[in-house]
């Protein structure tokens, strides 16, 4: 699957144009203000003073002519607009530090830098194997492989966290471009008198499963995953 995000930034309000007036420090403390839910919380992160904080925030509800933020007695909620605004400002910022890694690695001699997001199933499986032969053919490339649950896979495409990425075909991939990649085939295993031991074929709804969920922890604990379970460099 593979699909590509933009950037979009609404009309510059009269007065001066909105890309001398929004620079990239401001989009970081509004993300960290949207994660942390405080802003004193986030003047600490950044290392910034709280009133600075503060009037960048004003400053950039003017220049853009929105309330980013509902102002709570504990903490601060986004408003329509600033959920919006979070997800362009979380993809610029991404794509800032993907043009910082990807010229930084030419004078290190890499070629190309990949991001990739899949379920465990197929790093489990699948990815192993394909990959060490993808590496041996691409020995300049820099590749960054992480697992996510399969939605969670489809939104970072969409977020423009990943370049590509392996999920589930039962999922909803709505408009990304996608491909087959792997049939994966499960298997009950029960003892000899269990009631479904005499039968051929079985739905996984007659398993008596609600989800993947149990196979996923049990995959955890099997191969000791972390959510980042492998990176290449």
């Amino acid at each position: 699957m593979t699909g590509a995000a933009s950037t979009v930034i609404p009309a510059a309000p009269a007065g001066g144009s909105l890309f001398r007036r929004i620079d990239l420090t401001t989009l970081q403390l509004f993300v960290a203000i949207c994660e942390e839910g405080n802003l004193t919380r986030a003047a600490t992160r950044e290392a910034i003073a709280p009133s600075a904080v503060s009037k960048r925030l004003n400053d950039l509800e003017d220049v853009l002519g929105v309330t980013l933020f509902v102002r709570l007695s504990k903490g601060m909620a986004l408003t329509p607009a600033g959920e919006s605004l979070l997800h362009h400002a979380r993809v610029t910022l991404l794509n800032v530090e993907k043009i910082a890694v990807e010229l930084s690695e030419y004078s290190n001699g890499v070629r190309g830098y990949v991001r990739m997001l899949a379920n465990l199933s197929a790093i489990v499986q699948f990815l192993p194997e394909d990959l060490s032969g993808f590496f041996d053919a691409h020995k300049l490339l820099k590749f960054d492989l992480q697992e996510r649950p399969s939605g969670q896979v489809v939104r970072g495409i969409e977020d423009g966290i990943a370049d590509i990425s392996i999920c589930a075909g039962e999922v909803e991939t709505r408009n990304l471009e996608t491909l087959h990649y792997r049939h994966d085939n499960l298997v009950v295993v029960t003892r000899a008198d269990h009631p479904l031991a005499t039968r051929r074929a079985i739905a996984f709804a007659a398993c008596g499963f609600n989800d993947l969920s149990y196979f996923n922890r049990c995959f955890r604990r099997r191969f000791g995953l972390t959510p980042t379970a492998a990176r290449r460099r």
